[in-house]
């Protein structure tokens, strides 16, 4: 009950800081167009874009399906650069951007498209835990992922970003134990697709409903968040999706 409480009171908390960054990011021209020529792809996020299995191994994640996906699906080249890491937070991503990690920027600048998973590992512990300030979490998540939208904004304006709703990672648990994690993942997903919408060229890609209809194939590990391959490639068959539809591939593509 303490944890619903703390995740009404939020709310509040979030649209107000919403209504700050909302102007205090300038506005920029359409999305620039996908080329015939290229798609310089990058993926920004955590376990899930680094492509952590359900037995901790490490193997093809949903930007790698994406990336081939868009190359066997146009007649483009597409480069493709995978910044995620195993456990990072939306700090840690800040932080990537503050020190030029692996030249970060550099990519950031040259890419049309941009997606990022970001936001559970700054939630989860503090929900496990039972001790953590679930309100105050939640709010700096939001407000350092604005940070990491505007700072590429910043870099490249003309970049098409994709951001992934969080999917259900506990769907073997009891519901009674569901209930409050579900209603932090909710508030994370709220507040992602509220992002989405402040920012320009900016999208929401659902991932949820996909996994829940098959998750004893694609979370098979019930002690284990991460998604099997085929997982992984359901959730990059959203992120295609979203991209076609953002920029009519199939009419572009012949």
């Amino acid at each position: 009950m303490k944890v619903l409480l703390r995740l009404k009171t939020s709310v509040a908390v979030i649209l107000s800081a919403a209504l700050l960054f909302m102007f205090a990011i300038p506005d920029v021209s359409q999305a620039q167009t996908l080329t015939k020529e290229t798609i310089n792809y990058v993926a920004l996020g955590d376990s899930l874009a680094a492509g952590v299995t359900p037995y901790k191994a490490i193997n093809k994640g949903y930007p790698v399906f994406l990336y081939e996906r868009l190359q066997q699906s146009s007649q483009r080249t597409v480069t493709y650069q995978n910044f995620g890491v195993p456990g990072y937070a939306t700090s840690d991503v800040l932080l990537d951007f503050k020190q030029n990690r692996n030249n970060i920027k550099q990519a950031i600048k040259k890419a049309n498209i941009i997606t990022i998973d970001i936001g559970a590992n700054d939630l989860l512990p503090v929900v496990l835990s039972g001790s953590g300030d679930v309100k105050n979490t939640l709010s700096q998540t939001f407000l350092n992922t604005l940070l990491i939208i505007a700072k590429i904004k910043s870099w490249n304006p003309k970049a098409q970003i994709y951001i992934m709703e969080y999917y259900n990672p506990f769907p073997y648990l009891p519901a009674a134990q569901q209930a409050p994690l579900l209603g932090v993942l909710a508030q994370l997903n709220n507040s992602i697709l509220l992002i989405s919408k402040m920012n320009p060229s900016t999208y929401y890609v659902p991932t949820a409903a996909i996994v829940a209809q098959n998750y004893l194939t694609y979370l098979p590990n019930p002690a284990d968040i991460h998604l099997s391959l085929t997982g992984y490639e359901a959730v990059s068959n959203q992120f295609f999706e979203k991209i076609s539809s953002v920029n009519n591939l199939q009419a572009v593509i012949q």
